[in-house]
């Protein structure tokens, strides 16, 4: 696990459409209160190797969904995910 997680992490990451990644974020968090959900979108982009985590009703779910939808909208191959 170790070396697969190392490997991810030196891996590069494809460029972002900002415009893309904005209009998502917006629609998905709009309330401010989400400013460290955002900032959770915004390091799954730009990184291969992701970590949510929090207790019930910290809004896991619908930061994963923002993820998923911005990754969707991004230009190039589509994006491959895995979830556990």
């Amino acid at each position: 696990v170790a070396v697969e997680v190392a490997r991810r992490l030196g891996a590069p990451v494809h460029p972002v459409d900002a415009a893309a990644e904005a209009a998502v974020l917006d629609a998905a968090l709009p309330d401010p209160a989400a400013a460290s959900q955002r900032r959770a979108v915004e390091h799954a982009l730009r990184h291969r190797l992701t970590v949510v985590t929090g207790g019930p009703g910290t809004g896991k779910t619908r930061t994963v969904a923002a993820i998923l939808a911005t990754l969707w909208r991004q230009p190039g191959p589509p994006a491959r995910v895995g979830l556990a």
